[in-house]
């Protein structure tokens, strides 16, 4: 009776575990799938997308990077998806969110983002977050849009992800 306990024991840890490395292997497989923004955005190599984007320290276990998206941008990466928006009245941000203890899904960035402009004011963003990665809450990619500036400086304020009261981003004049 006692080896017959054993095999059944032996057998069960077997079959969990390959069940288990079914599981790790099919979501390694489905995060392989996900579409990608600019190509590890939050440390670009290089390019117009690496001299364009800023990133945080990873205040909170979460690292925030955003990309001011240009056509230049745009072409470095061509399966990039494009959002709808008119580059001569409207400006675009990729925003990169990525942590390994936060669940990022319940953070509305079109709710939580404004643009400091030059002049002191705020401006919303256009329309809500346009999703190009959500990754199992822990790895959100994701377009906003706000109407372009008249001049000078911007700043990317995005408000209370991860407990950090504010991330800023800032980039000088003039916008591409």
């Amino acid at each position: 009776m006692n080896r017959a306990v054993g095999v059944v024991i032996a057998l069960f840890v077997v079959i969990v575990g390959a069940w288990a490395a079914l599981v790790a292997f099919g979501q390694q497989e489905r995060a392989s799938r996900l579409p990608t923004a600019v190509p590890n955005i939050s440390s670009p190599a290089g390019g117009e997308a690496g001299k364009l984007t800023r990133s945080d320290k990873g205040e909170a276990n979460v690292n925030v990077s955003a990309t001011y998206m240009t056509g230049k941008v745009f072409a470095e990466d061509p399966a990039l998806k494009k959002p709808d928006y008119d580059p001569k009245s409207q400006i675009v941000f990729l925003v990169a969110m990525n942590t390994h203890v936060v669940d990022l899904s319940t953070y509305k960035l079109d709710k939580l983002a404004v643009l400091a402009q030059s002049d002191g004011s705020e401006v919303k963003p256009l329309g809500p977050w346009i999703s190009v990665q959500e990754a199992m809450g822990h790895h959100r990619s994701g377009y906003l849009k706000f109407k372009r500036p008249a001049d000078g400086p911007v700043t990317l304020i995005i408000k209370a992800v991860g407990g950090v009261p504010e991330r800023r981003f800032t980039w000088d004049a003039p916008l591409p």
